[in-house]
């Protein structure tokens, strides 16, 4: 009987350690998907922020260029 015990307890241990290191996978998994997904929007914005000031700045020159440089200002 002592032998079976030690045996199942043996049995229990390495499914223990499989289920931790199961956990863990799983942990990395969610963190590399929250970084990908983020990561994803964060380059959007940054995107997105970069056209609003080039066109801001393409704006305001081709204003000054037209406006002030053709002499339609009065």
């Amino acid at each position: 009987i002592l032998k079976d015990i030690q045996v199942e307890k043996q049995a229990l241990l390495a499914l223990k350690k499989e289920l931790n290191e199961q956990k863990e996978q799983i942990k990395a998994d969610r963190k590399r998907e929250i970084v990908e997904r983020y990561g994803i929007l964060i380059a959007n914005i940054v995107c997105l922020f970069c056209f609003l000031v080039v066109g801001i700045l393409i704006g305001r020159w081709i204003y000054k260029g037209i406006w002030d440089g053709w002499g339609l200002h009065i």
